[in-house]
């Protein structure tokens, strides 16, 4: 059985109900596959969980003051704007229990082992804090110590496996890690599950279905990639909520200034094209996972400094807007650029289709009472024009 242990940044990155984590369960399922989570990780992964939620609701509430302020207090306007600040509140006093929930549900589904935290090593872990030694990068580096703490329940569990999978993205860590060799790294999920023996094995559980070959086929097809595409240029409200975030969006020096916080809003349907669907994975007997690409154009919202939107007003091949600005000269501006977005999506079907019914309600994605559904997850994207 191979031993995969997850660090924080891997949780995050995938959720725990991506494409990827439903194909790892199938491993877990048949004891392919067991996984180890640190304590401290853990704690890493719903700390941060909880704060990033309850930031975003308290800048749902600050936008709906905002607006709030615009219409008449006696308003129709006021009073649903009233409901849905009472509705964020409800939210933001069970957000921190549904997580915790979903956490420990995802524990006992995916069979999760986990490393307590041993209170005796953090002699060990001190000793490496004042001489710069182990995970850290240099002595008396604070923000080291919960890796470094993390990194001795690596250590312990490789010790008793001999040999285990890190699945991990931390730059400074993972090269520490990689001096070990009783581990092998990795920076994904998707990249454990391409490795040798686990495709292998994933290929012969699908291998026991003739079903599962068949769609995976018709999923793969040129003619099913055309039908996607068609879905997609019509899925006005599943496209146009896409929404990332700058650690998210690659730009490089295409904006030809400094910017920051940059944000992706609002893709436009109507706009994909050069859909690419890269991959088919099984799931279960009634979902697969298609990993996809296309463009869109989609607004970019961004900051930067008065003087350096100045400056994109002068080239006259670019339409920049100024939303606000602040008393430091920050300016909140928005840009419409065409990306390429990259993602999963989810294609999940009734259990009684067979595959000739797959075709054909396939035709009409997205219709009412369509016993196929698709779920979008694009989970990164670059701008491909200025």
């Amino acid at each position: 059985m191979i031993t995969l242990l997850l660090d924080t940044n891997i949780l995050h990155q995938e959720g725990l109900a991506s494409g990827n984590m439903l194909l790892l369960k199938r491993l877990i399922d048949v004891n392919h596959v067991e996984i180890f989570i640190p304590e401290l990780v853990k704690k890493e992964y719903l700390t941060r969980r909880v704060m990033e939620s309850k930031e975003k609701l308290k800048e749902a509430q600050n936008s709906l003051l905002t607006v709030a302020k615009k219409v008449s207090k006696n308003s129709e306007t006021q009073t649903k704007i009233n409901e849905v600040k009472s509705c964020i509140k409800d939210i933001e006093e069970n957000i921190e229990r549904s997580i915790y929930k979903d956490f420990a549900q995802w524990e006992l589904d995916f069979l999760v082992n986990n490393l307590p935290f041993d209170p005796a090593v953090m002699t060990a872990v001190m000793d490496e804090y004042f001489s710069g030694g182990g995970v850290y990068r240099k002595p008396k580096s604070r923000e080291d110590i919960p890796d470094a703490i993390i990194n001795k329940s690596i250590e312990d569990l490789a010790a008793k496996k001999r040999e285990i999978t890190v699945a991990i993205k931390d730059g400074a860590f993972r090269k520490h890690l990689s001096k070990d060799q009783r581990m092998i790294l990795v920076d994904s999920l998707e990249e454990f599950l391409t490795l040798g023996l686990n495709a292998e094995k994933l290929a012969e559980l699908d291998a026991l279905s003739s079903k599962t070959g068949r769609v995976l086929d018709y999923l793969s097809s040129e003619g099913f990639r055309v039908v996607l595409l068609a879905y997609l240029a019509k899925a006005g409200d599943e496209v146009g909520s896409i929404y990332l975030e700058e650690e998210d969006i690659t730009i490089v020096d295409q904006l030809e200034v400094d910017t920051f916080a940059e944000r992706i809003n609002f893709p436009q349907a109507n706009t994909v094209r050069e859909l690419v669907v890269e991959s088919v994975s099984h799931l279960t007997s009634t979902s697969y996972s298609l990993k996809i690409s296309f463009h869109a154009q989609a607004t970019l919202n961004y900051c930067a400094y008065y003087q350096h939107y100045m400056l994109i007003e002068t080239d006259k091949s670019r339409e920049v807007s100024i939303d606000s600005m602040n008393g430091e000269g920050i300016c909140d501006l928005s840009e419409l650029f065409a990306f390429r977005f990259h993602g999963h999506i989810e294609f999940k079907f009734q259990e009684d289709l067979d595959v000739a019914a797959i075709e054909t309600h396939s035709q009409d994605l997205g219709s009412d009472k369509n016993p196929i559904a698709l779920s979008i997850n694009i989970d990164k994207a670059e701008i491909v024009n200025i």
